[in-house]
């Protein structure tokens, strides 16, 4: 074990204490007396005492962990004594905590729904005091349970990554204070270690922050960092049954973690903010699997990437319809640029929709055809460059199922470094086309106008 390998001892009732053996040897080192044997002292003392600090932290872990654990456990069994919980919830005790969100393995999401919601408080409780990691992720539980359980699960992850910041910080103190590294900065094998963990103890402080501000916002309904999947849900508006479920799918180059760090999704963010204070809308900023390309096997023009995509986002939509809050709600489908292929897709998969908005929005998936029951609208700014793929794909600029309008972004959109694209009919000459697509996606302060007429649609004049 590392205690035996570094010559401690672990007492009850948990201290870790230098063994009798190494410290003679020190003492002994020390009795030479000359100033070799005091430096060599010194550093085989900050050797030892550094593997002391660093066992007693994993002590400290597993204690933490183990005590955790039974207080979840003895919760759960006081409520089981005092008769406040049913025979799920007695199931559920004798696992010991391990495995109770298994009770949903292989059920839709509305058999979820309908299992969580035939258990008492107590019970659901019980089950997210003793497996929250069993709750994560499951479509057709209620958000507010979800987030719970992916903020647990964000916690544990900082936990973890304070403790791997404690070891790079007792290695660095060993480094630094190494002849190697003091006397022979330049070539020591000592300085580039130093200035590897350096580096790595940056990008964990960067990641528990990304963390710590997501538990503060709380609202994450999938946390899948594994699989590359999170869904963040935006409450706003008042109390009551949710009027409004807005699902808005980023396009090319949108990623996990602009979901996680809140800057994909700016036009959906800022236009659900006008909900009325009576009432509720639910705004959900969807991301899963590999982000959508430019080019190749990842990109919408690859059918069978686009239509896992559209599966995945229908599968979604349907652990929302479940949901007793929806019941009476409207559903909006956003997408920006190759969003618009997916949430298009997604009705390929059986996703309903009250109306779907495209945003500079790509091509409709081969054999799309319009909902009757669905408005449809494009909206994009001057020398929209995507409206070209109307010569070769089902375009929603081209599509009659979509009302399109063009905006004035009220801004110069001009030149830029490359040679602006220019295809008569869809795309003016002389405007910076990059710039023109991607402002559809930003907030109130870059994208007023289509910011304001979706707001217009959502909740009318």
């Amino acid at each position: 074990s590392f205690a035996s390998a570094n010559e401690l001892e672990i007492h009850d009732p948990g201290t870790v204490v230098v063994s009798a053996a190494r410290e003679a040897q020190l003492q002994a080192i020390l009795s030479v007396g000359d100033a070799a044997a005091v430096q060599l002292y010194n550093l085989e003392r900050q050797k030892t005492d550094s593997a002391k600090m660093r066992c007693q932290g994993l002590v400290d872990e597993v204690r933490n962990r183990a005590n955790e654990t039974d207080r979840r456990f003895q919760s759960v069994l006081t409520s089981v004594a005092a008769g406040e919980v049913s025979d799920v919830a007695s199931l559920l005790s004798q696992l010991n905590g391990e495995g109770t969100g298994g009770v949903f393995d292989g059920k839709t999401p509305g058999e979820v729904q309908a299992l969580w919601q035939s258990m008492s408080w107590e019970e659901q409780r019980a089950m997210m005091a003793m497996d929250p990691d069993g709750l994560l992720n499951r479509e057709g539980l209620p958000p507010e349970i979800l987030e719970e359980a992916s903020r647990i699960k964000m916690g544990e992850e900082i936990d973890e990554m304070l403790a791997r910041r404690n070891e790079i910080d007792e290695r660095l103190k060993e480094l630094e204070g190494s002849l190697q590294a003091r006397y022979f900065p330049i070539e020591s094998g000592a300085n580039s270690e130093i200035r590897s963990l350096e580096e790595e103890k940056k990008r964990i402080n960067e990641q528990i922050n990304l963390r710590q501000k997501a538990i503060e916002k709380g609202g994450f309904v999938i946390y899948d960092p594994e699989n590359g999947n999170i869904v963040e849900r935006v409450h706003t508006g008042g109390p009551g049954p949710t009027e409004h479920v807005v699902t808005y799918q980023h396009g090319t180059g949108g990623n996990y973690d602009g979901v996680l760090d809140g800057s994909s999704g700016a036009v959906a963010r800022d236009a659900v903010k006008h909900a009325d204070a009576q009432g509720a809308t639910d705004l959900y900023i969807h991301h899963q699997g590999d982000a959508i390309g430019w080019f190749g096997d990842d990109a919408n023009s690859n059918e069978a990437f686009l239509d896992n995509k559209g599966a995945q986002l229908a599968d979604f939509q349907e652990s929302l319809y479940v949901q007793e809050n929806n019941r009476d709600a409207k559903y909006h489908g956003i997408g920006h640029s190759a969003g618009n292929s997916v949430v298009t897709g997604s009705e390929m998969h059986g996703a309903r929709y009250d109306s779907v908005t495209s945003l500079s929005g790509s091509f409709m998936p081969e054999g799309w055809q319009a909902d009757p029951n669905t408005e449809y609208r494009h909206y994009h700014y001057e020398g929209e460059p995507i409206n070209a793929v109307g010569i070769m794909k089902d375009s929603p600029s081209e599509d009659p199922a979509f009302e399109t309008k063009q905006f004035d972004s009220g801004r110069d959109l001009g030149w830029h470094w490359y040679k602006p694209l220019s295809v008569p009919g869809w795309v003016d000459a002389g405007v910076d086309a990059y710039n023109s697509h991607t402002t559809s996606s930003k907030g109130s302060d870059q994208n007023g106008p289509i910011v304001d007429q979706v707001v217009k649609d959502i909740y009318g004049d």
